[in-house]
């Protein structure tokens, strides 16, 4: 079961979740900072915690910008002229 807690930072709450341990024994937690009242911060705490014990939580993947170009370029339409392209790098 995952438990979790909130500190306040400032002007925003930092989010712990605590879901176990690793195969080496050691503790996996979840952070999330939050700016707002702490009822918001409570209701994203309670959020991730249900998400996690019906094993619907996806973690946030660390894309790189430049993934995340090539990811968007892959959905364009690449109807644009090459030839004008060509002309303005030389």
């Amino acid at each position: 079961m995952a438990t979790g807690h909130l500190r306040k930072r400032g002007d925003s709450w930092l989010i712990t979740v605590e879901t176990g341990r690793d195969a080496s024994g050691r503790r996996k937690r979840i952070y999330k900072s939050v700016k707002g009242p702490k009822k918001e911060a409570q209701r994203i705490l309670y959020e991730i915690i249900a998400e996690l014990e019906r094993g619907t939580y996806v973690e946030p993947a660390k894309v790189t910008i430049e993934e995340s170009m090539l990811y968007w370029l892959k959905g364009k339409n690449r109807t644009w002229p090459r030839e004008p392209m060509r002309a303005m790098n030389t």
